[in-house]
């Protein structure tokens, strides 16, 4: 019996090594990070799809292809029409023939592929194949009689759009330093840098928007209210300093940054959209409280105030009185404490402050 089983083991071991005796050997290498983009895999610049060829057999010096090639997964299939006449492929024996970018176009090209679980005509809307796990496929075949003189070469892949990039700084929902003047640096993570479809293609726009009243929904205020600020880069931060519309001590505000490609592909998530980023630039100024004067002299007065938190510097404006009740020319005093001095008054005069 355990000879009988045996021979059974061999003769089918037998039987699919003749089956898989091919004179060509093919080969086929997807380079990642892999594009949702049909186009991009036979594009010249990131040679993506890489097909080998060898022929083996060394009875044959040399041999005609053509290459049949099946894209599968995520419930979809393309695979290279039976009638498709591409220039042939011309191996001798030995030699390794390395096949991509431009020479795999035709191979690619909507009207040279069968399609099923999705229409050609759905697929020429985008060029893209729904995300998801796919099996690419090839096989060389003798290019007169059509029939298969390789292995099926295959490779798993993962189509994915790009996530959209992620603040770093500031953080979300702090309140932040107000100061004069105003500089705030806003940086962020790309999410696609590992991509050679979008790395050198991708510019980021940036919104910002005041969030007014304080209770409303930031979601809301950035979809539907007018850019206080609005600016792209294809840089990673930006600095919002004193050249740029100046920001309101105590108020709320809110940004968004779109990351898009610069030739027109849909390569990320969320139409690229990043999460909001809210903040407080700083806190609201109020006047100060307890405000009081007291005279030092005939031509010298002086002011006291209480400081509130967070005030860091005052402003102290007076005026002389005139005889028709009416004020002259208003004069101030800048200072970091919570006192001035006026000095210069006339006897007998009103002044206000």
């Amino acid at each position: 019996m355990k000879k009988t089983l045996s021979i059974i083991l061999l003769v089918l071991i037998s039987s699919i090594a003749l089956a898989q005796n091919f004179p060509v050997q093919s080969n086929i290498i997807i380079t990642p990070p892999y594009s949702v983009y049909l186009s991009d895999y036979a594009s010249t610049a990131s040679n993506k799809m890489m097909v080998q060829l060898m022929l083996k057999d060394i009875s044959q010096p040399d041999i005609q292809l053509k290459l049949h090639i099946t894209i599968k997964g995520s419930g979809v299939e393309l695979s290279t029409r039976a009638d498709f006449t591409p220039t042939p492929l011309q191996l001798q024996t030995g030699e390794i023939l390395q096949i991509s970018g431009s020479e795999l176009e035709p191979y690619l090209h909507p009207n040279n592929l069968d399609f099923l679980g999705i229409s050609k005509q759905e697929f020429a809307k985008t060029g893209k194949l729904p995300e998801g796990v796919y099996q690419f496929c090839v096989q060389a075949v003798e290019y007169r009689r059509g029939v298969p003189v390789s292995n099926n070469a295959c490779a798993i892949v993962w189509l994915v759009l790009n996530d959209p990039p992620r603040f770093l700084l500031p953080e979300n929902n702090k309140t932040l330093t107000a100061t004069n003047p105003q500089n705030l640096f806003f940086t962020w993570m790309p999410m696609n840098t590992g991509s050679p479809n979008s790395a050198f293609t991708t510019e980021y726009e940036f919104t910002l928007v005041e969030v007014w009243p304080d209770n409303r929904n930031p979601n809301d205020a950035i979809n539907s209210m007018m850019p206080l600020y609005q600016t792209t880069t294809m840089n990673t931060a930006i600095t919002y300093g004193p050249a740029e519309p100046q920001l309101i001590p105590g108020r709320k505000y809110v940004c968004r940054l779109r990351a898009y490609d610069t030739e027109g592909r849909d390569l990320f998530k969320n139409n690229g959209y990043s999460q909001i980023l809210v903040f407080t630039f700083g806190q609201e100024c109020l006047a100060p409280i307890n405000i009081s004067h007291s005279i030092e002299d005939s031509e010298t007065a002086k002011a006291n105030w209480q400081m509130l938190p967070g005030q860091t510097e005052y402003r102290l404006s007076y005026g002389e009185q005139n005889a028709d009740g009416t004020w002259s020319n208003w004069y101030h005093n800048d200072g970091i404490l919570p006192y001035s001095t006026i000095k210069d008054l006339k006897p007998e005069h009103t002044a206000t402050s």
